[in-house]
């Protein structure tokens, strides 16, 4: 039944369908934000609470999306059999009451009951998507120093307006016009399902972080009184992910998680576990909140070591003599407990997004063709395709930040501690060794460092001072020879404007055979 539902379903409802990942969304918001921020817009998000959402479904309105979805006669006639041609009864105190007629609702804990589910709630997900009155949250705009193909631009990406996880709904909304054509759409929808929205309960959020005081009058109006924003202390918490807007609230999500983790220990060392025990109840029960954040949030290695120092005291509670964290690591074959390292998962759990990110030079998949999009739009550099930064370090000039990673900076720490360079370009099928397809603008504005070879008598940091050093810095292209020729031998050093003494002793390199243009392979 999977298999023919999930195609019926828009990639924007990631629960429970093949081939979904809750954390798509959690990272496509993380972009949303990451863009307002860079854009200083003014975007909105609804984070909608729905009362009782299986329990409200009406089977009649059940009955008519399935026949909408063409589902045959025979099997909708056995669903509804099976949900609401049943009755129940209430254990009080061991009395059993009647049997009480089931009238609406879908049973929580039943395998069908999601999938049922995420048929029921299309119809509102579809209407705000193709909802022509509906703006959202416009895609990231390649930059304007971008030579990338439209793939992942804004032709091939459509706003984004809606992010379903079962029940859970996230709504961008771009001004108050959007605001009122959601409520009328949700208004439709509750009429002929039996949902209600809970209103009390639905927060709306600055995804930029920046307060908006002229949208409350709006939200006010529809009942929606919960506001968040930068100023907030805490972050907003959307399934189970953070939307910190600012350093303070992503330090009370780490700092809180980190007490959760400890109080966790503590409770588990009362508990006659043995040892093997506690690295299993730490893998799977204790850390699991972790691992479920580290697929979108990076956490300093200074936190994770001091979340590796409660896991060794928790392990190695009335132990004695006590083990080192790194024998704790090893498999079971070579005498350890095979614990998971919180510094290398943050590294594994980032690999979900390298894999198709690199690999497929046009990805199918919303999230991947968002991230590929981010990436370029934040570029400063001309980038013919968006895996190009993986390969070439200096490329990723402007796109690190050391002490707040942003999702690029996320992205490419993984990699450069997954990947060396040699497994990269045997795997990467990008056209370096074609001219046609790297025209003389995109070589000329490339980075010295990320076009030469060097010996390994030039050290690593004389290497990357020349990564604030353009190609154009240094030459210029002959159309005539088709071939680049140094300024400084047709116009004298007095052209050389950056990097100058760089440049020259780059030149004398050259022609010393100390290093040579052209990436090494």
């Amino acid at each position: 039944m999977l298999s023919v539902i999930s195609p019926l379903i828009t990639p924007h409802q990631s629960g429970f369908m093949k081939e979904r990942f809750i954390a798509d969304n959690g990272l496509l918001a993380q972009i949303a934000c990451e863009q307002a921020s860079v854009r200083q817009s003014d975007e909105v998000g609804l984070l909608c609470d729905q009362e009782k959402a299986y329990d409200r479904v009406h089977p009649t309105y059940l009955r008519a999306v399935l026949h909408r979805f063409q589902f045959p006669a025979v099997f909708v006639d056995s669903i509804l059999g099976l949900f609401y041609g049943t009755s129940m009864r209430v254990n009080v105190n061991g009395y059993l009451t009647r049997p009480i007629s089931l009238g609406r609702g879908l049973r929580q804990g039943d395998p069908i009951s999601p999938l049922l589910f995420n048929l029921v709630l299309e119809p509102l997900i579809k209407s705000i998507i193709y909802s022509n009155r509906i703006q959202g949250f416009s895609p990231p705009s390649l930059s304007p120093h971008s030579s990338a193909s439209p793939v992942f631009g804004p032709s091939s990406l459509q706003s984004l307006k809606v992010l379903a996880y079962a029940d859970d709904l996230l709504i961008y909304l771009k001004n108050a016009e959007d605001l009122a054509e959601v409520q009328q759409l949700i208004q439709c929808y509750n009429q002929a399902s039996n949902a209600k929205m809970n209103y009390d309960k639905t927060v709306a959020f600055s995804v930029s972080g920046r307060p908006h005081p002229h949208w409350l009058p709006a939200l006010q109006e529809h009942g929606i009184t919960k506001w968040h924003d930068r100023n907030d202390s805490e972050p907003l918490i959307y399934l189970g992910y953070p939307l910190a807007t600012s350093s303070a609230q992503k330090k009370v999500f780490q700092d809180r998680l980190i007490t959760k983790i400890k109080n966790a220990c503590d409770i588990h060392k009362q508990r006659l576990l043995s040892v093997r025990g506690r690295a299993t109840v730490l893998n799977v029960l204790i850390l699991s909140t972790l691992w479920h954040a580290l697929r979108v949030s990076w956490f300093p290695q200074r936190l994770l070591g001091t979340i590796g120092s409660i896991c060794r005291e928790f392990l190695m509670f009335r132990v004695f003599p006590p083990v080192s964290f790194d024998v704790l690591q090893l498999p079971l074959k070579q005498g350890g407990l095979g614990v998971l390292n919180p510094a290398i998962q943050q590294l594994a759990l980032q690999f979900w997004w390298l894999t198709p990110l690199i690999h497929e030079s046009n990805p199918t998949s919303l999230t991947v063709r968002w991230i590929g999009a981010h990436m370029e739009s934040m570029s400063t550099l001309p980038l013919l395709d968006r895996r190009l930064p993986f390969i070439f370090p200096a490329l990723r000039r402007g796109l690190l930040h050391e002490y707040r990673p942003e999702l690029c900076s996320i992205l490419y720490r993984a990699f450069d501690s997954l990947f060396d360079r040699a497994t990269v370009s045997k795997n990467l099928n990008v056209p370096l060794d074609q001219p046609p397809q790297l025209t003389s603008d995109f070589c000329l504005s490339l980075p010295l460092s990320a076009t030469v070879s060097w010996s390994a008598q030039i050290k690593p940091s004389v290497q990357h001072s020349f990564d604030t050093v353009l190609v154009k810095n240094a030459f210029f292209f002959d159309p005539v020879l088709q071939c680049l020729i140094p300024l400084s031998s047709s116009q004298g050093h007095s052209s050389l404007i950056i990097g100058k003494y760089r440049i020259l002793k780059l030149l004398r390199w050259i022609q010393s055979g100390e290093c040579f243009g052209g990436p090494a392979n």
